[in-house]
């Protein structure tokens, strides 16, 4: 801490540092250490290593989510090196251990357009974002039936969903229209029908023809373009 004081001391204290502006800060151990939460970029490489160490708290046992304001972390930074000056207003959550790896594991998303409520949502209407605080209420809803992801409200384009995982979507749904292809030798025959279960390419659905007959086919890798092959 001495060596810290003495750093500062000859740039001249006091050191204005500001909080970081990041929403959410992912810890890799229990402890805040002063290169997590504050921006060090007005400093050396060497000086932003020496003083980067510096811890200025130790998260308790338990828990491993805490959503603090930047005020209080700049009264942990000031305390913890009094020569600084650290500055921020609003609130961070603080993650670690398990709910750090789930942060970084699963990204964050906002909507691309605005969506009525009640609309399903798909890969194109979501845009990557940062993880801040999402959306104040619930955005949106899982239906168990379609599986699919609802907008649970008018949200306008830009509105943060947070953590967001969409069902996966199958490369055949049911009911949709595919060709039937047969092969003989050099013989192959062409049949319209539809898809009575939805399914991925590689795997086996039943398909049903004009004349009502149901019959198993594989789902070829040009199913998307709408074909089965058996």
């Amino acid at each position: 801490m001495l060596a810290g004081a003495l750093i500062l001391a000859a740039m001249g204290a006091p050191f204005a540092v500001p909080v970081k502006s990041s929403p959410v800060v992912v810890l890799d151990r229990p402890e805040i250490r002063l290169l997590d939460v504050a921006d060090l970029g007005r400093l050396s490489a060497g000086e932003r290593v020496r003083l980067g160490r510096v811890i200025v708290a130790r998260l308790g046992e338990g828990r491993s989510r805490y959503r603090v304001s930047r005020a209080a972390l700049a009264a942990l930074v000031r305390r913890a090196l009094p020569e600084l000056v650290a500055t921020g207003d609003g609130e961070v959550t603080l993650l670690w251990g398990r709910a750090g790896r789930v942060a970084e594991e699963r990204p964050c998303f906002a909507l691309a357009r605005p969506v009525s409520r009640g609309e399903p949502l798909a890969a194109e209407d979501l845009t990557a974002a940062p993880c801040g605080p999402a959306h104040g209420g619930p955005a949106v809803r899982f239906n168990k039936r379609t599986r699919q992801v609802l907008a649970a409200a008018d949200l306008p384009g830009g509105t943060s969903l947070g953590h967001l995982a969409l069902p996966h979507s199958p490369a055949v749904a049911a009911g949709e229209k595919l060709t039937l292809v047969a092969r003989a030798g050099p013989v192959r025959i062409e049949r319209s029908v539809t898809a009575l279960q939805s399914g991925d390419a590689g795997g086996r659905i039943f398909v049903r023809d004009e004349e009502g007959q149901v019959t198993s086919a594989p789902v070829a890798p040009a199913a998307a373009a709408g074909s089965a092959s058996r």
